[in-house]
């Protein structure tokens, strides 16, 4: 899906599952402890210089592609997101930070032909996505991907603890479980194996919604 195709709603599940409570993801993601923690470290692991070109899925409203674009003002970055509603949130927080982004409205399990990028990040996006939608979208990273570039992909992941599973039953609730459980049961990290030669686990965060891990991938 891109600007000029139709919304096909079953493709994902919109933040905060339901299209009418989305004006309330961005304030809830920023009162939502780890969530600085968690730009911080992704930037780190993006290991960024001037001139590379950038690609973010499921870019939410936009915050880490702003504070990557005031880090790197040499960077090229284009931000794709499905949700139109989130993609004007997004807007209007990089023109109040004086950024300049592109953002498109894009199915992620379908990429466009965008051209190839040195970096493609997504956090907390695929577990929004039916389990073929995830393989689809890993297929189409390592297609835009250069060979000597990685991916950066933050989400949910098998729960340390009996107490993060139950906290993680939350999320299953609001984005499906069909959609959930393979981050809960280890499938969405060997899909991850699947699709990346090499696959590194460089960073845990326990949360109030359950269990957050970083990977980083290399074709």
């Amino acid at each position: 899906m891109t600007d000029d195709q139709p919304d096909r709603r079953s493709e994902y599940v919109p933040a905060l599952r339901f299209h009418w409570l989305t004006a309330l993801y961005d304030p809830l993601i920023e009162r939502w402890t780890p969530a600085g923690l968690m730009r911080g470290a992704v930037i780190e692991a993006l290991d960024l210089r001037p001139g590379l070109r950038l690609l973010e899925l499921g870019c939410g409203p936009g915050r880490l592609a702003i504070e990557i674009r005031r880090r790197w003002p040499d960077l090229t970055i284009e931000a794709l997101d499905g949700d139109p509603a989130i993609l004007d949130v997004a807007r209007r927080n990089a023109a109040r930070a004086g950024v300049e982004i592109v953002f498109r409205r894009a199915d992620i399990t379908r990429l466009p032909d965008l051209g190839i990028h040195d970096r493609v990040y997504s956090t907390l996006v695929f577990h929004h996505l039916s389990p073929a939608g995830k393989r689809s979208a890993l297929k189409g990273i390592r297609r835009v991907l250069t060979r000597d570039g990685h991916a950066v992909l933050a989400d949910f992941s098998r729960p340390r603890g009996a107490l993060q599973r139950i906290l993680f039953s939350a999320v299953g609730w609001l984005d499906g479980p069909g959609n959930t459980h393979p981050h809960r049961d280890g499938q969405f990290e060997q899909a991850l194996r699947d699709n990346f030669a090499q696959v590194r686990s460089a960073a845990v965060w326990r949360t109030v919604f359950g269990t957050v891990e970083m990977f980083i991938c290399r074709p």
